[in-house]
């Protein structure tokens, strides 16, 4: 499935399950900090600069937009690395945790219970998940980022 696909297969999908979606009108665009920190995966650079709003009905989970990472929302695109390092012990507990966060770039997060996020490994382009309160501790949930996004719209083919 090729890019544009996959964002209308996306967009099939959530009009069926009634999403809120919002199309990126303003361009908002990635902040230069975000590329100085991460080598963000083109696939997913091109799929989120669609959206200004890309989040479920019960908007208990989102996929962050070019807007969140313009922190001009409630709950900040790196919500997870900022509780992880406001619990830190020390600095050594510091070190690791921002070792960890500059290898993954957080792309979407679910809170239907704990506070679940998801990103991207940078080294592999694999799609990892981790929850509260160790949010370091996590797995692996795609290989890429366009399987996560097939796996969320339930695709099969």
């Amino acid at each position: 499935m090729h890019q544009a696909d996959l964002l209308q297969e996306f967009l099939k999908f959530a009009g069926e399950k009634q999403w809120h979606i919002e199309e990126n009108t303003e361009k908002f665009p990635i902040p230069e900090e975000i590329f100085q920190r991460y080598s963000v995966p083109e696939s997913w650079l091109n799929f989120i600069a669609y959206f200004s709003c890309c989040a479920s009905p019960e908007e208990n989970f989102w996929l962050l937009t070019c807007q969140d990472y313009q922190n001009q929302n409630a709950f900040a695109w790196n919500e997870a690395e900022q509780l992880s390092l406001a619990s830190a012990q020390n600095e050594t507990e510091s070190r690791r945790i921002k070792a960890f966060w500059n290898q993954h770039i957080p792309i979407a997060f679910r809170t239907d219970g704990d506070y679940v996020y998801y990103a991207i490994r940078l080294k592999d382009g694999a799609v990892i998940s981790g929850c509260e309160p160790e949010f370091e501790e996590c797995e692996i949930i795609a290989g890429s980022f366009p399987e996560f996004i097939r796996k969320l719209i339930g695709y099969d083919g």
